[in-house]
């Protein structure tokens, strides 16, 4: 009998040690929350479509990195509301080791550098939010216009490799934003296939060379299916945001040019940006509107400067 009982509690204690074990694995796995933020109806080219091969992408995720717990918040149409995209996510709260990523794909327009979606929710207000949740990765993409909706476009292929994805999710840190065009440009798609951008994107996120060379590669792969659409991205790992965007100045009275190419250098220093200003490239270009015949910048134009 005594043999017994103690065979008994032994074997209850080893259950107790597995259970604790299993217990403390599974609070020390991170979560990659993915918010799908879908705003167009079913006649818009694009959004329908990119939600859906997202939700596609994120299955993947789910099966191929085990160590990750996925939690999918999908929004669309009616319930893809200001408010609403602003309750989900301030219910998000203690998440140090967690990856945050937010997805929107729809109508946007103009708001500065970034787009703002339809339901007025501006890309860098997102990518704000998730950064004051101290989350070790956070992803913030915008698929949209800056005017209207898009117009038609083949997608790229998708060809699966994953072998990047485990440090991508699992260890990488930081804060992303991203946008799929320019300022004052269209995002473009293909009804049935979903936006350029998006399907470059997830062209080149099955790559898994990780995060810079991913938006970089979704950045080129996009341009070389419309090279009106240049999508921008920026990071914060190193404390400094470092934009791809070229550098726009509001030209105040008496400013000349050489004052403008000095104020846009010292902001491109600031950013780390390798890319420099001169008189000759800012007055040859200003998206879409040179200055080349100006002796004075105009008052009150905003000149911008960009390849």
């Amino acid at each position: 009998m005594f043999i017994r009982n103690t065979f008994s509690t032994a074997f209850l204690l080893l259950l107790l040690l597995i259970g604790g074990s299993f217990h403390l694995w599974a609070q020390s796995r991170p979560n990659l929350y993915i918010f799908l933020v879908i705003q167009q109806d079913a006649g818009d080219v694009g959004s329908l479509d990119d939600g859906e091969n997202m939700s596609a992408l994120m299955d993947d995720v789910k099966e191929l990195v085990p160590g990750i717990n996925l939690i999918v918040k999908e929004l669309s149409g009616e319930e893809a509301t200001k408010e609403r995209i602003q309750s989900e996510l301030a219910s998000i709260s203690n998440c140090a080791n967690d990856v945050i990523w937010y997805y929107y794909s729809g109508h946007g327009r103009n708001n500065d550098t970034y787009p703002e979606s339809e339901a007025e929710v501006p890309l860098t207000w997102v990518y704000s939010s998730l950064k004051q949740k101290g989350a070790r990765l956070t992803i913030s993409m915008y698929d949209c216009c800056t005017y209207q909706e898009p117009t038609a476009q083949p997608p790229a292929d998708i060809h699966p490799r994953t072998a990047g994805w485990k440090p991508m999710l699992l260890t990488s840190k930081g804060d992303y934003l991203s946008s799929a065009c320019s300022s004052r440009e269209f995002s473009y798609g293909r009804a049935g296939a979903g936006g350029i951008y998006t399907n470059n994107f997830i062209d080149a996120f099955r790559e898994g060379a990780g995060w810079e060379a991913t938006f970089d590669k979704a950045k080129q792969g996009t341009i070389a299916d419309k090279p009106t659409q240049h999508p921008v991205w920026a990071s914060q790992n190193t404390g400094v945001l470092q934009s791809v965007m070229a550098p726009s100045h509001k030209v105040r009275e008496g400013e000349t040019w050489e004052d403008i190419v000095k104020e846009m250098n010292k902001s491109l220093e600031f950013n780390k940006q390798s890319l420099r200003v001169t008189v000759e490239k800012l007055k040859a270009y200003s998206k879409n509107q040179p200055y080349k015949d100006f002796a004075k910048p105009p008052v009150g134009a905003k000149i911008y400067f960009g390849e």
